[in-house]
């Protein structure tokens, strides 16, 4: 199973993705979310810091586009789901 987002079903043309033992999403948000804004990323003696903020395109997106892609493949489906609210 390989970390969240990088395995997605772009990856299809270059892998078997039907051989991963799970599918793993980018964290989805209620609303689109453009992260946080650059430098994301900072080097330092011991190693790097980054913080990308969990951009994406909101659940809608999610569920109209992607996963419809997801479902094409046998590995069950592992979705990260960010909330800022108690409501969302």
């Amino acid at each position: 199973m390989p970390a969240s987002g990088t395995f997605s079903y772009d990856f299809a043309e270059i892998i078997d993705l039907n051989r991963l033992g799970a599918m793993v999403a980018k964290t989805v948000s209620r609303e689109f979310r453009v992260g946080n804004p650059t430098p994301r990323m900072a080097e330092t003696e011991v190693g790097i810091i980054q913080s990308i903020g969990l951009p994406g395109n909101g659940i809608k997106y999610f569920l109209d586009e992607m996963l419809p892609e997801y479902k094409k493949y046998k590995p069950p489906l592992v979705v990260s789901i960010s909330a800022e609210t108690e409501d969302d």
